[in-house]
């Protein structure tokens, strides 16, 4: 008796194979996860029936693993995501031009830290990006209270800057 591959088994492997390249693409990675549930379901199909069947299940369970590598990388960018998007849209607790200074020169510490680390800063550019988004909400609570119209709030910032800058 001849062991054939299976069709699913193999276009499981395909899918999975596909899924993964995709979930490591920044910003749509997450359609990486949609394609990897396909893979994940056509894999598993193919591995029963290549087991009842007495075929090989090798392909299937590359396709298994592949497919929830990408579900898993997926999820990892969803979450990052979502992160930042809440870090720009969330309100912050800011009444003051002093509270939005304050504010802007602690994000910018934990941007120098991240950026001191290097490498060793776990997900290094992910975070600094999470933080320059909540610098960016941090702006927007500045022009909403009008602080760039404060002429002493112009100072400060002018020397934020230039510490910033040294």
């Amino acid at each position: 008796m001849e062991n054939k591959t299976n069709g699913l088994s193999i276009g499981g492997m395909v899918v999975g194979i596909i899924s993964l390249l995709v979930s490591f693409i920044p910003c749509i990675g997450v359609l990486g996860g949609l394609i990897g549930v396909v893979g994940l379901i056509l894999s598993i199909i193919g591995y029963r029936s290549a087991k009842d069947t007495g075929g090989p299940t090798t392909m299937a369970i590359v396709g298994i693993v592949l497919s929830a590598l990408a579900i898993i990388i997926a999820l990892a960018w969803g979450t990052f995501m979502s992160r930042a998007s809440n870090n720009a849209t969330t309100p912050l607790e800011i009444e003051t031009c002093e509270e939005v200074l304050a504010e802007m020169k602690k994000t910018a510490r934990e941007m120098k830290v991240l950026k001191d680390k290097g490498d060793d800063a776990g997900f290094g550019d992910i975070s600094v990006i999470i933080n320059s988004t909540r610098l960016i909400a941090i702006q927007k609570a500045a022009e909403e209270m009008s602080c760039n119209n404060d002429p002493e709030f112009k100072v400060k910032m002018d020397e934020f800057a230039k510490e910033i800058e040294d």
